[in-house]
């Protein structure tokens, strides 16, 4: 079942082991350049989340067209209709709450 891993590694004398030679160091620095690590990739701040809006609108767009999405947007124009008919304030609040919910969505799944 387990297999004994081999080693390069001398177990007695460890100290003795010296490591690459300067030609073969030099040969993997030009093979696979520095060993260095890239910083992530920076989150965008809600400062700058408009500019980002601007560039990417038509991603931004994609999470506003979801089936949830949809269904708000039509109950929120179907509430503005209502208040255009009844004149209650009730319906423009539910409306504009409605609205904001899927703004509010798209901008959390954008981000």
């Amino acid at each position: 079942m387990a297999q004994k891993l081999t080693t390069l590694i001398d177990l007695t004398h460890p100290s003795l082991i010296r490591g690459l030679t300067s030609e073969e160091a030099e040969k993997r620095l030009k093979l696979y350049g520095k060993n260095v690590i890239t910083p992530p990739k920076e989150e965008p701040s809600t400062q700058i989340l408009i500019i980002y809006l601007i560039q990417d609108w038509k991603k931004f767009l994609k999470h506003c067209a979801g089936g949830l999405e949809l269904l708000l947007l039509f109950a929120s124009i179907l509430s503005f209709i209502s208040y255009t008919i009844q004149k209650e304030a009730v319906d423009w609040i539910c409306g504009i709450v409605l609205v904001g919910v899927v703004l509010l969505g798209a901008t959390l799944a954008y981000v």
